[in-house]
């Protein structure tokens, strides 16, 4: 049976997006970067491009080098409605009239239980 894929997560994504716009106002090649916070290259080339799913050590090193804070799974710091991939997902969903985002915030309030128990 073939293994299916698992998504990034939210840190990850939100880690990325963070380290991917210091590296442009730093104006800082990768390798460069890595070389500084004494990471491995690969190891930064694969979660910059979206290879590696969370946030691991080495990664979380080189956040640390470029001051790049980020919350550890959703608590109530974590802002829910800055989440790059809900955002994605609502944007697919809803065609921006009045009757579609009731029905999906409806839809959201309905799986909330399922979710608190997951």
């Amino acid at each position: 049976m073939p293994r299916k894929a698992k998504p990034p997560t939210a840190e990850a994504i939100l880690a990325r997006e963070q380290l991917k716009a210091y590296l442009g106002r730093e104006g800082m090649a990768l390798n460069a970067f890595a070389h500084m916070a004494n990471v491995p290259q690969p190891t930064l080339h694969r979660f910059v491009s979206g290879r590696t799913k969370s946030v691991t050590l080495l990664v979380r090193r080189a956040l640390d080098y470029a001051r790049i804070k980020i919350v550890v799974g959703i608590t109530p710091e974590y802002d829910v409605a800055d989440d790059p991939r809900l955002k994605q997902a609502l944007r697919k969903a809803c065609d921006g009239r009045a009757e579609s985002i009731d029905l999906l915030a409806r839809l959201i309030e309905a799986l909330s239980p399922v979710l608190a128990g997951h």
